[in-house]
């Protein structure tokens, strides 16, 4: 079978079958995999412990669990100190409104829990 171009020259003669051959993919149909196995609850309740569950340390000297995020709960002067260790930013601003605007402020203030961690 001869094909013709645009300007209607005629090109060297293709076989139907190597076109057809060039066109279709040779990869092969894989089936679907099969859907995973329900998860019981002794599986969720052991991954929900090893990837969610947040385990804070203990405090040596009072023996409370130190939450690295949130204020401690408790009036324990190793807490807050350690607390207030890992905050740095926070104390250099409630030093910076002590200086300037004294105890009163930090009282009203709100996100230092007023005077009793001072």
């Amino acid at each position: 079978m001869a094909i013709t171009d645009q300007t209607g020259e005629t090109s060297s003669p293709i076989i139907v079958a190597e076109i057809d051959e060039i066109h279709q993919p040779k990869s092969e149909i894989k089936a679907a995999p099969s859907p995973p196995e329900q998860m019981t609850l002794r599986q969720f309740k052991q991954l929900r412990g090893k990837y969610f569950t947040v385990k804070h340390k203990r405090m040596t000297p009072c023996g409370h669990r130190l939450d690295q995020i949130n204020e401690p709960r408790n009036n324990c002067e190793f807490c807050w100190f350690a607390f207030f260790q890992t905050h740095g930013e926070l104390v250099q601003t409630a030093d910076r409104a002590y200086q300037e605007q004294g105890i009163e402020f930090l009282i009203r203030c709100e996100e230092l829990n007023g005077e009793r961690c001072f």
